[in-house]
């Protein structure tokens, strides 16, 4: 009983030092180039610009224009003002709902767990790895945002809560339309009345996502092709990097010869192998935690666009299917890959970390730390992606066999 409240005492304390470095972080670092964007966007809604149809960010060539649902600008529009009524820092401000959103999720997560023992672990690993606690309190990106809302779905399809499904969906949305990649892992659990809901999904959905651009920016014209044409950053890691990395023993020509034929048909190898991992998924009837994570993990394999809180995605639904000794593994190795990454970015943007920052990176740089252990992070992820089709297949297969026996059934009986 002692050792009970002590280690409920030790979490508590857990808890609070992990919040607490994170809005140190919030406050004092001004945060990555994604913050760095909120400002630009909200000058520019202050100035009265249109966000789909003005060019308002000038940072990369890739970000020409805002790329999601405007639920996040009215955010940004909120916190900006809210920064100057009350004297604080825009960044810190922006950084709190995200925060909020995380501190929900991992409380969600771990109270699925019956034993303490592993809500302990989920606090630990989803909450107090310093990968978790920069994504939130520094770099400003605001995926923790749609992945609270996909959690919720998941607590709402197993109470079968569907009007809450529905339009948990639709906010989970409109904040990123990343969501739709793991929609279909719904499919399974949903009543035999399927269709209903998918209507009244898209009800609910679709003016969040065609209307509310044009509501927000009337005189828009790429608002919705921005938001579904989106892809990642250039990319930290992944499928690109990792043939790169490995690829690199073979003939120069051999090498690049593959190379360039990925890189001109990426696209097109990531919807090929995903709609093969959903089809999978659908036939062999996975539970929506499952598939969710399943599909998340086709993405890791096979996008190519990346940006670094893109690792953080696999996370919750690993450790809520209690994978704790690969996300163990998974999480230590993203870890060291981050903080490499996000130390080169304050090498050059933070005067005070210059020093630090950079002996660092010198590290990295000189025994290929990324490109080692991006391409370790790269091959587990396939590895267990190689895993889960391994256990799908047979389910699947049985599934097709009898839906091929039903259909010749039913032509023999017509004939």
């Amino acid at each position: 009983m002692v050792y009970m409240i002590m280690k409920k005492k030790l979490l508590l304390v857990i808890i609070l030092a992990s919040l607490t470095l994170r809005l140190l972080l919030g406050y004092f670092l001004d945060g990555s180039f994604d913050t760095f964007a909120w400002k630009t966007i909200a000058a520019a809604l202050r100035n009265g610009e249109g966000i789909y149809s003005s060019k308002t960010i000038y940072f990369s060539p890739t970000w020409q224009l805002y790329n999601y649902p405007p639920l996040w600008a009215y955010v940004i529009q909120i916190f900006d003002g809210l920064s100057r009524v009350f004297h604080l820092p825009f960044s810190f401000f922006l950084k709190i709902p995200v925060m909020v959103a995380e501190i929900i999720m991992v409380y969600i997560i771990s109270s699925q767990s019956k034993k303490f023992h592993d809500r302990f672990k989920v606090w630990l690993l989803l909450y107090a790895n310093p990968f978790a606690i920069i994504l939130a309190g520094y770099h400003g990106q605001f995926d923790l945002l749609f992945l609270l809302f996909i959690v919720l779905a998941i607590c709402s399809v197993e109470s079968k809560k569907w009007l809450f499904v529905i339009l948990y969906n639709a906010i989970s949305l409109a904040w990123k339309t990343i969501p739709l990649i793991v929609l279909p892992a719904q499919v399974n659990s949903w009543p035999k009345g399927g269709k209903k809901i998918l209507i009244l999904f898209s009800i609910i959905s679709l003016p969040m996502l065609f209307l509310m651009p044009y509501v927000f920016d009337p005189k828009s014209v790429n608002g919705v092709t921005r938001i579904f044409n989106y892809y990642g950053l250039t990319g930290v890691w992944g499928l690109p990097k990792a043939l790169d990395w490995l690829l690199r023993p073979l003939p120069d020509g051999l090498n690049s010869w593959i190379l360039t034929g990925y890189l001109e048909h990426r696209k097109n190898i990531f919807i090929i192998f995903y709609l093969f991992t959903t089809s999978m998924v659908y036939l062999s009837k996975m539970k929506m935690l499952r598939g969710v994570y399943v599909l998340f993990l086709t993405f890791n394999c096979f996008a190519s666009g990346f940006g670094v809180q893109y690792f953080y995605w696999l996370l919750p639904f690993g450790l809520w299917l209690k994978r704790f000794k690969e996300m163990t593994v998974y999480l230590f190795l993203v870890t060291i890959f981050s903080l490499g990454f996000y130390l080169k970015y304050l090498s050059f943007h933070d005067k005070q970390l210059v020093f630090f920052s950079q002996t660092i990176v010198a590290f990295y740089e000189k025994f290929h730390l990324a490109g080692i252990i991006g391409s370790l992070i790269y091959i587990l992820c396939f590895w267990w992606w190689l895993q889960e089709i391994k256990i799908m297949i047979k389910p699947a297969m049985l599934i097709i066999g009898r839906t091929r026996e039903n259909l010749f059934k039913k032509f023999l009986f017509k004939g």
